[in-house]
């Protein structure tokens, strides 16, 4: 508690750089003193200034102590952090079969419908042979939303591989159509060509 004629200095008026430092100690009115640095796990979000105390990083950041520069910043993509960790206790990688597809997550997201991801700490998952990525998935690497079944679009028919996408054109795949044409209906040689990837046995 400041004392009569004194006041908590704000990190405002003692350094330049005033995000990601604190001052506790009570000084005379427009006495210039320097701010501390916060500590590992502990900080200030970006833009928050004139700390009396530093509080622990919110689930989803983490301060390093040292390059953070006392700021509290988003686990990047592949990782977590709950708000309950450690102060000690940095972001960790998300397990496999889940992901991270955006910075600062509390917690890993499941993989979705025929998706999997049996690698950890990844920011997608992988779409399972059998199916294709979803056209409105904005994804630019692997799959967040539920990839869709090549049996409803073509009965019998599956992928070549994990991670299949609609705009891919697998080798030999105009030979298959030849054979295919003869033998399915029409509406479903159209979804064929708009799914490209599912290939008829």
């Amino acid at each position: 508690m400041a004392t009569e004629g004194s006041t908590l200095s704000t990190c405002s008026l003692a350094t330049a750089r005033q995000e990601g430092t604190f001052r506790s100690t009570p000084t005379a009115p427009l006495e210039f003193s320097q701010c501390e640095e916060c500590g590992q796990g502990r900080g200030t979000l970006p833009g928050v200034r004139g700390q009396s105390e530093c509080l622990p990083c919110p689930g989803g950041t983490f301060q390093n102590g040292n390059s953070d520069q006392g700021i509290c910043k988003p686990c990047p993509l592949g990782t977590f952090r709950t708000a309950n960790s450690s102060s000690s206790e940095g972001c960790l990688p998300c397990q496999a079969h889940t992901f991270a597809d955006v910075p600062g997550l509390d917690a890993c997201k499941a993989c979705p419908s025929l998706a999997s991801q049996p690698r950890p700490g990844q920011g997608w998952c992988l779409c399972d042979i059998g199916s294709y990525k979803d056209p409105s998935d904005t994804a630019t690497q692997g799959a967040t939303l539920s990839c869709l079944p090549c049996e409803n679009t073509l009965p019998g028919s599956t992928t070549l591989h994990l991670n299949s996408k609609q705009q891919e054109d697998p080798k030999g795949l105009v030979g298959r159509l030849v054979g295919l044409v003869q033998r399915i209906e029409q509406t479903h040689f159209k979804g064929f060509l708009q799914t490209k990837n599912c290939l008829g046995s």
